[in-house]
């Protein structure tokens, strides 16, 4: 068993996309106070300001949550914690993991006996042909091996779409 701990953070997106939706919500509102003095707001004023209103709250929530985002290996157990959520399981405790592609990068599963947790490998995010963001942990195949060789977990199954879970034997 390893006695070295290694820490990974997801990389941190950039912030102008929430920054862009709080300044259309503020004019959003700015304009639904301007026609509800003149006495006629139509009603899709308030629906949209309330779709804005969900849009930039959880465009922040993400970035709050990935700022605080931090995966742990350390010689006992592998903790994940994302502001919201801890989750910390001893290796011997880890029952399956879970690699499923996505659009946007691989996501991993960790299933265990206590908790589970999900995480995104790094990936691109293009925007009208050229790169506009990196989203997900750098170093996601070595976190993906590290996770199963500490647990002892081995491919077992080979999916459908490129999917692939290692248990135990």
């Amino acid at each position: 068993m390893s006695t070295e701990v290694q820490e990974f953070h997801p990389v941190n997106m950039s912030r102008q996309g929430e920054l862009v939706t709080w300044g259309v919500w503020s004019v959003v509102t700015l304009a639904w106070v301007w026609l509800s003095r003149l006495g006629e707001v139509p009603v899709f004023i308030p629906m949209f300001w309330g779709l804005l209103t969900v849009i930039a709250s959880g465009a922040t929530l993400g970035s709050w949550m990935d700022a605080r985002t931090v995966l742990r290996l350390g010689p006992q157990e592998v903790y994940f914690h994302n502001g919201l959520r801890t989750v910390a399981l001893r290796w011997e405790a880890v029952q399956k993991i879970e690699v499923l592609p996505s659009r946007w990068g691989e996501v991993v599963h960790v299933w265990g006996a206590d908790g589970h947790f999900r995480l995104r490998t790094l990936s691109e995010v293009r925007a009208a042909g050229g790169v506009s963001t990196h989203i997900g942990f750098p170093r996601g195949v070595h976190i993906v091996q590290e996770l199963a060789r500490r647990s002892g977990l081995q491919v077992r199954k080979q999916g459908q779409n490129g999917q692939y879970y290692y248990v135990r034997h």
